[in-house]
């Protein structure tokens, strides 16, 4: 939480750094659902591991991680293809400002994407209480978020937070 503010407490003190903010914003907002909805399945998903650990049992351990990763990465994908392909008609809503931002709305919904899968991965950790290791993991996204927020946002701009935010 705290890279991503300041991430965009970078992107808004660029030139015309609000007028970005707000497509990136957007984009931060449209990604809601499809987090909303695979968050949901993951914590239906993580009582039924934690049982599948403590039996040890391998097989019902990768069946129900698949069916997860199926299911979660299926939705993230097909959503954010089908929020990508109506980013003209879904940014025109917000005013005529918003028309030029679709590639950078397009990258920060599709960012879900990776978020979604990883996800899935860390909530086996979650599932053998294994929180320590999960926050240890996060740093893989934290560090090369903030280099990229550093590096990149004062030369691509809003551009810049999008690929950052899409590469880490």
């Amino acid at each position: 939480g705290a890279i991503g503010w300041g991430g965009t407490f970078m992107l808004s003190r660029e030139a015309a750094g609000f007028d970005a903010l707000a497509v990136v914003n957007t984009g931060l907002q449209w990604r809601g659902p499809i987090f909303l909805l695979t968050s949901a399945v993951s914590s239906v998903a993580i009582p039924a591991l934690s049982r599948h650990f403590q039996a040890d049992n391998d097989k019902a351990i990768r069946e129900m991680q698949q069916k997860v990763l199926l299911f979660n990465g299926g939705f993230a994908i097909i959503t954010s293809v089908g929020m990508i392909a109506l980013s003209p008609f879904i940014l025109s809503l917000y005013g005529t400002g918003f028309s030029d931002g679709v590639l950078v709305f397009s990258l920060v919904v599709l960012s879900a994407v990776p978020q979604v899968l990883v996800g899935v991965y860390l909530q086996q950790l979650v599932a053998k209480g294994l929180m320590w290791q999960q926050l240890f993991l996060h740093l893989w996204l934290v560090v090369p978020l903030s280099i990229g927020f550093i590096v990149m946002i004062p030369r691509l701009h809003s551009k810049g937070f999008a690929i950052a935010n899409l590469m880490a």
